[in-house]
């Protein structure tokens, strides 16, 4: 059964592989079990690097067990020459694998003459190995073309390159499923061919796109991969770097203008949010110059949201179009486990680049999922429900007490449907059971209702979860319920005793030198070791805590449970047995009441539980917004349910994806008088990607190229883009006769999507007004916030208001009646951060300028939201001048600090930098953090010549190289 997974359920092999014992007496059967557990988690280069077990005499050993131990050597020389054959497949084998194994088995066996018949029958004399032999034969006759080191050379590429990356890949994707293999056989690794990827969650999609990487990256071709969060941008980019190690790969995290070219620095595979590219293309065309292959991972993100206006889908469509245009020869791979609509998608793809597109949506996959909700006896719910009712009418409080609220207790149970999706009403295709030996607390609002205390519940069935030995990894909406659920569930499982690794060791330093004292990051320590069992994962930290939580939760010695938002949701890959998802709903601040998560979120949080290679199967648990009662002699359940069911009973290709411009284009066409502003960015963008100023004409043939249009015309709907495009050229035209915004404004505006007032004042007072400009970064930092106190009305185009309203809290900021008041609270306060960044201080130093008290500063989170959420728009906004010289084709300046110093703003600005040479050193040294950088540069600054009159950027670079190497020197 194990041999027979490999090629067919990965997960189950590897899983039953593990059961098997190492510590066996006999040397061969302990050799021949290790081998065995590596063969199923294809660790085959381990099986030819253990040396065989010496034979100690047993050439004369004619013994039962004497045959029996040869016969499993001969078995395991087979085991080795199969590892041999996956792995070297060009060379060549004295005795074929297949040759071998079955003379293991021939010899396993003995004539026997029946009594009553002269007829010799072949029996099993030595059973183990006969049958052992016999499933490896089977397996050996059909590994070959399950193989990633067999796959055939792609027609242009040299084949000696091609096996040796094939071998180097084997190391961690060792084996092709049945999917990857009919992908392949329809050609999708040659040059020319796109694809829609629409496999379900864990079924290898990143299998493929790394083959398709590695064709393109061995053409000599440079690669563009988009990632939908910084998260796994980081992710993705370390997991590149480990399987094409001799390539340059770069993960671009940033929205800032200021990605460095030249000789060796840019790389061959660039990684970046589609955010971050769609700024890129805006502003330099010539960063994708060559890059032959796009892979955009977790595509659904340009489908619209629910209520329509959503930013990141209207700007991750243009990026897709704005591609294809820069990179006409480009192949397109799109990955996501949510397309319900994969063939459309497909055609469309391929009458956009005129060339071949797959459309690849088998719902094969080698786990799988139960998936169940938590509930809770009607009849208790009942008697809490009449408690709470009679405990209001006594009440002398508008709102339930503490007392009150501890009498809500009762036992959860889980409803798990027996089928992968919850697709009948059929009570016996479910099942209920206890989850937990004891009850759990739940709560009254403030209208006396009973909820469901999801904090506490999700904490409660999480340590127990973990206690059980089940890695458990739980989701939230906000930050503050995941941190909260994490303390609870590491206070449940005791004090842990992790000792970290040297990678994990110099993260935490570099975290906590960063912050100022480890007490403020999430995961506490005691002499050098981490004492929890539970992490929590959000948007707002660090990137090297980011990094360390992963590693400990990844390990099997390390974190049990992970508490998350939807961060780890988008695509990130853990060793997860049981899912939590402790909110199915989020506060919708466009309809301003509590939502249910639309269903590609909810799957896509499903989808992490049960992975190829660490688990076969995986636990869903959702526990409701609303508390569910359940009535098994009733036969009846809540109505929450039903609302779950409605999502939980799709699989994962649940979404057929829409075109996020088909609902603005329609509104610009049929209600042109009552066009916002999220409208006029959406056109004027889509305007703003051609090559040469927007004609009617051009504008209708770029919509013409859209999804959107597409679909129209499938629909028969000919005329759709041609009258789209003469409304969009309307508002376009209106917008450019404004007479007090330039050309210039209008155009950078467009391609970036910033407010207009704002390029444009900007332009007026660099270029007509009557300011000394800067110098130094801190100069700059000064002019800005200046300009701004100038200019209040502007505030909120340049930092985003929910950000603002976050660091300064929702009713301090909303209490802000007028530009003026809102920017007399923010902008002293956002300049004295910005100078304590890029000076170098600690984020426990920016915390305290916040106005927290320094014995209050815990986790420092004004501080975290600040550097995360805010220094990259402050960065935006302060690429501005710039870019304007670039827009301007000011080439014939002089290149001066002056010069340096504006065209390194942003960058400083981003990074925390306050001198255009630690940009040069961060140059130098990639790895060295910010605080680092500025420790370093200190040690060097003395040894730093000054700047010369017209240095180039690599004579600056060259520079402070010479200071670094006279500095190391004199050390």
């Amino acid at each position: 059964m194990l041999l027979f997974l490999v090629a067919e359920a990965p997960a189950d092999a590897a899983e039953m592989a593990r059961t098997l014992r190492t510590d066996l007496p006999d040397p061969v059967e302990r050799a021949l079990v290790m081998a065995l557990r590596d063969f199923a988690d294809g660790r085959w280069w381990a099986i030819l690097n253990r040396p065989e077990p010496p034979k100690n005499g047993a050439s004369t050993d004619v013994s039962y067990s004497g045959a029996t131990r040869a016969l499993y050597r001969l078995v395991l020389r087979g085991v080795r020459a199969l590892a041999h054959q996956v792995s070297e497949p060009e060379s060549d084998l004295t005795t074929s694998p297949v040759a071998l194994l079955e003379h293991a088995r021939s010899l396993s066996v003995a004539p026997f003459r029946l009594s009553d018949l002269d007829v010799r029958s072949p029996v099993s004399a030595v059973p183990g190995p006969h049958h052992l032999a016999s499933l490896l034969q089977s397996v050996a006759r059909r590994i070959g073309e399950s193989s990633v080191s067999r796959i055939a050379p792609i027609p242009g590429l040299d084949d000696t390159a091609w096996v040796d990356s094939l071998r180097r890949i084997a190391r961690s994707r060792p084996l092709l499923w049945r999917n990857h293999r009919a992908a392949i056989d329809e050609g999708l690794l040659r040059a020319g061919v796109s694809a829609v990827i629409a496999f379900p969650t864990g079924a290898g999609k990143s299998t493929l796109a790394e083959l398709k990487i590695n064709a393109a990256l061995l053409a000599g071709h440079r690669v563009l991969f988009l990632a939908p969060t910084n998260a796994l941008v980081d992710q993705v980019a370390r997991n590149l770097r480990d399987s094409f190690p001799t390539f340059t790969i770069q993960g671009r995290r940033d929205d800032d203008f200021a990605l460095e070219t030249g000789p060796g620095l840019v790389p061959q595979l660039l990684v970046m949010t589609p955010e971050a590219c769609l700024t890129h293309l805006s502003i330099d065309e010539t960063v994708f110059q060559d890059v032959q292959l796009l892979i955009f991972d977790e595509c659904h993100l340009i489908h619209p949201s629910k209520h329509g206006r959503n930013r990141r889908a209207v700007d991750a469509m243009l990026c897709l179009l704005s591609f294809v245009r820069i990179c006409p020869l480009a192949d397109l791979i799109l990955m996501s486990a949510m397309i319900g609509n994969a063939a459309a998608l497909a055609n469309w793809i391929q009458e956009l680049t005129g060339r071949q597109c797959l459309a690849l949506d088998l719902p094969w996959k080698p786990t799988r999922q139960l998936r169940g909700s938590v509930v809770y006896g009607q009849e208790g719910v009942s008697a809490m429900e009449r408690t709470l009712r009679a405990d209001r009418s006594k009440a002398s409080t508008r709102s339930p007490s503490a007392a009150v609220k501890r009498e809500l207790t009762i036992r959860p149970l889980a409803f798990f449907s027996l089928k992968q999706t919850w697709a009948t009403q059929q009570a016996e295709d479910y099942s209920l059971v206890p989850l937990l030996d004891r009850p759990v607390s739940l709560s009254a609002n403030s209208y006396w209702k009973l909820v469901p205390n999801a904090v506490a519940v999700t904490a409660e069935i999480a340590a127990a979860a973990a206690a059980g030995g089940l890695k458990t990894l739980a989701f939230f909406q906000t930050i503050q319920n995941a941190a909260s659920a994490s303390r609870r569930i590491g206070a449940s499982l005791g004090l842990a005793n992790i000792e970290p690794t040297d990678e994990e060791r110099s993260w935490f330093k570099t975290a906590a030198l960063e912050f100022g004292g480890e007490e403020h990051l999430y995961m506490p320590v005691d002499d050098g070791r981490f004492t929890t069992y539970a992490g929590v994962h959000h948007g707002l930290l660090l990137s090297e805590e980011r990094r360390l939580c992963e590693s400990l939760y990844k390990r099997h010695d390390g974190l049990k449970v992970l508490v998350a938002t939807s961060t780890v949701a988008q695509g990130i890959n853990f060793p997860c047995e049981l899912v939590i998802i402790g909110e199915d709903s989020r506060f919708d601040t466009e309809i301003e009441s509590r939502d249910v998560l639309e269903a590609q979120e909810l799957l896509n949080a499903a989808g992490r539980a049960g992975r190829a290679g660490q688990s076969s199967a995986g636990i869903v648990l959702v526990v409701p917004g609303r508390v569910v009662g359940i009535d098994l002699n009733q036969g009846t359940i809540g109505e929450h349910w039903k609302t779950l069911r409605g999502i939980f009973r799709q699989s994962d290709q649940c979404l057929e994806i829409d075109d996020p411009l088909a609902a603005i284009l329609d509104r610009v066409h049929s209600r042109p008088d009552q066009v916002d502003e999220f409208d006029r960015y959406a056109v004027l963008r889509l305007a703003s990607d051609d090559a040469e100023h927007a004609t009617e004409g051009s504008l209708s043939r770029r919509i013409s190229r859209t999804f959107a249009a597409y679909r129209a015309r499938q629909h028969g709907e000919e005329r759709w883009a041609q009258d789209r495009g003469v409304s969009a050229f309307r508002l376009v035209e209106a917008h450019s006769k404004d007479g007090d915004v330039s050309p210039m404004a209008n155009e950078i505006a467009a391609r970036l999507g910033l407010s207009v007032e704002l390029v444009r004042r900007l332009e007026s007072t660099l270029y007509k007004g009557t300011y000394q400009l800067p110098v130094h970064t801190s100069e700059w930092i000064a002019w800005f916030f200046h300009w701004l106190s100038t200019n209040t009305d502007l505030v909120e185009d340049a930092v985003d208001r929910k950000s603002l309203a976050e660091l300064f809290g929702q009713r301090s900021y909303e209490a802000c009646q007028t530009d003026g008041q809102r920017a007399e609270l923010v902008l002293p306060v956002l300049e004295k951060l910005t100078r304590l960044w890029t000076q170098g201080h600690a984020l426990r130093d920016l915390e305290i300028a916040t106005g927290t008290e320094a014995g209050k500063l815990k986790t420092c989170l004004r501080a975290r939201r600040f550097v995360v959420r805010i220094v990259p728009d402050l960065a935006y906004l302060f690429g501005l001048p710039a870019l304007l010289d670039q827009t301007l084709e000011m080439a014939s300046q002089p290149l001066t600090a002056a010069l340096h110093a504006k065209k390194r703003l942003s960058l400083c600005t981003r990074f925390g930098f306050d001198t255009y040479e630690q940009v040069a050193l961060k140059q130098l040294e990639p790895g060295l953090s910010r605080r680092k950088v500025h420790a370093t540069f200190s040690g060097l600054q003395r040894y730093l010549m000054p700047t010369s009159e017209h240095e180039t950027w690599e004579m600056v670079v060259a520079r402070v190289e010479q200071a670094r190497a006279s500095a190391q020197s004199r050390s």
